[in-house]
């Protein structure tokens, strides 16, 4: 896998994780999409994470797993419930097979924390999919089987739940502010559609909650910065402010923003003509080289505008003329 592609997949997990490791967003994801009467059944307030992660190797680069317990109302039974977030362009045939190897995996882990226990707690498989292709394979895993003329009885049999968010429009999403968030960053990045999803995104900014702990605000900023080349976080400040009205959450994106084209110009000047520096660090450089100059600055909307080899060019004659004066 490439640099940009691992660190677009780490976006990607890190986001999902973030966010659904938190019980609260989890469920109220869980009770948006999973069947009424199997939601009636469980007893949200139970809902806890189990911190394990049992993907292949080989697929850590296109798979995020999330797996939690609960327990079912009125009895003293408890479940699994095991999110795959299958981040691929297109439907995964063979998935339901992986799905049984990783459902194989939690059991193991089960008897070792376990060893006397009678009975398999039940383990619910739930695989969230946003790819760019509708999923058309079947959700049961004996599909997979040529079973001609045999007794289907000795053969496995499970089937998972399928949330199928390819067809889904950008205001669609449910659950809890913070899970409705990350569905439609997700989907941005997968599809784009920036400029719409980035209204929306400001609107929802503005119904987070402030815990005093990790900020979500800065958080969700950044994600959807780096997972987009051409957006930059001025355009964020101008949606927020066009789309919410809210001065607090203005200000604070506003100081973000600050905070971010600083460190870029922060890390230029030390980097020097590196190749490969992103556009920011490259016009951090470019600026802090035009005040050395006592050069009048270009602004950085029109630097934004223009190509990282143009930036490049534009760094290096300032480099030659720094050298020389």
């Amino acid at each position: 896998m490439s640099d940009t592609s691992n660190k677009l997949h780490n976006q990607h997990d890190k986001l999902f994780k973030t966010v659904f490791s938190d019980p609260k967003e989890a469920a109220s994801f869980f009770q948006s999409y999973l069947p009424a009467n199997l939601v009636q059944r469980i007893d949200w307030g139970s809902l806890q994470l189990i911190e394990k992660e049992y993907i292949d190797e080989e697929f850590k680069s296109t798979e995020s797993d999330l797996l939690y317990q609960v327990k079912l109302k009125n009895t003293e039974s408890e479940v699994f419930l095991y999110l795959l977030f299958e981040h691929q362009s297109r439907p995964d045939k063979w998935l339901r097979f992986r799905l049984l190897k990783y459902c194989c995996r939690i059991w193991d882990d089960s008897f070792k924390a376990y060893p006397n226990q009678q009975q398999l707690k039940p383990i619910l498989p739930i695989v969230f999919y946003q790819g760019k292709q509708k999923w058309e394979y079947p959700t049961q895993f004996l599909d997979l089987i040529n079973h001609d003329n045999l007794n289907t009885d000795f053969l496995p049999q499970f089937a998972h739940f399928l949330v199928d968010q390819s067809g889904f429009g950008l205001d669609e999403f449910q659950g809890e502010t913070k899970a409705q968030i990350a569905q439609l960053l997700l989907k941005t990045a997968f599809h784009g559609q920036i400029r719409t999803g980035l209204k929306l995104f400001a609107r929802l900014l503005d119904q987070v909650e402030s815990t005093g702990g990790f900020d979500y605000v800065e958080f969700f900023i950044l994600y959807f910065v780096q997972s987009h080349d051409d957006l930059t976080t001025e355009d964020i400040v101008q949606t927020v402010i066009q789309e919410t009205k809210s001065q607090k959450l203005g200000d604070k994106v506003m100081t973000l923003a600050e905070r971010l084209e600083k460190k870029g110009e922060e890390r230029g000047l030390e980097k020097g003509l590196e190749k490969g520096l992103e556009k920011g660090e490259l016009i951090g450089q470019i600026r802090a080289f035009q005040l050395m100059l006592k050069q009048s600055q270009n602004s950085k909307e029109e630097l934004m505008g223009k190509t990282v080899d143009e930036l490049e060019a534009m760094l290096q004659q300032l480099t030659q003329s720094f050298s020389t004066s």
